[in-house]
């Protein structure tokens, strides 16, 4: 076993503190916390696209 399969879960938190600490310490709390919800509004948009099919019928 890797030890990256063995700590995946900790390794990625500790990779996403990390992105997020440097994000609050050059840009700020509010301009962070604009773009966390930027990017969850995103994803959940995408998935939502991608599960309807609303993409595949609009190139189709």
């Amino acid at each position: 076993m890797t030890l990256f399969k063995r700590y995946k879960f900790p390794l990625l938190g500790g990779a996403v503190g990390l992105l997020l600490g440097l994000l609050l310490l050059t840009v700020g709390f509010f301009k962070t916390i604009f773009a966390i919800i930027c990017i969850i509004l995103g994803v959940y948009s995408a998935r939502w696209i991608e599960k309807s099919g609303l993409l595949n019928q609009w190139i189709k």
